[in-house]
């Protein structure tokens, strides 16, 4: 790769970190958005629905933590980004792995 690819891959990676929906490194290129996305639709090799992930993620990594503001705030900015992705391709979530096939 290129020095200009491999800092646009790298910018791609920090921007996808779950927490950066809401901070200064949040995805802003319709890549980094929809690498942003995709990291959490996937659960293992199967498409599923941003809520199932989402509470999937919180029961692994904190199980007895209740959601707090901040974390209301970047599910809200989740969904947020669903919309505006969807929006755009003309589909709706959960006709995702209808349009890609069943596993990823």
């Amino acid at each position: 790769l290129e020095e200009k690819e491999e800092e646009i891959l790298a910018q791609m990676v920090r921007r996808h970190k779950y927490t950066s929906i809401t901070s200064q490194d949040a995805p802003e290129t319709w890549e980094e958005k929809i690498l942003y996305y995709a990291d959490k639709r996937v659960a293992h090799d199967q498409i599923v629905s941003l809520q199932e992930r989402l509470d999937e993620g919180k029961n692994r990594h904190h199980p007895d933590s209740p959601i707090d503001d901040n974390e209301k705030e970047r599910r809200q900015a989740i969904f947020a980004l669903e919309k505006e992705i969807f929006d755009k391709i003309g589909i709706k979530p959960d006709e995702l792995s209808k349009a890609l096939g069943e596993t990823v």
